[in-house]
């Protein structure tokens, strides 16, 4: 099975507040949502890409 991508993650959590998700950790998950990003594209930068055995 493939892993979500960041818009469908996005969308489970933001969708799940309040039954899944707690609504707060929601909220603080969506205001770094910019710093996320930030991290995302250094790893990308630094990190080699691991290709998954099948």
């Amino acid at each position: 099975m493939a892993a979500f991508s960041h818009h469908e993650a996005r969308k489970i959590i933001i969708d799940g507040s309040g039954n899944h998700f707690d609504p707060e950790i929601v909220r603080v998950f969506i205001d770094c949502e910019d710093e996320f990003d930030v991290i995302r594209a250094k790893l990308a930068d630094e990190v080699p890409v691991v290709t998954p055995m099948k």
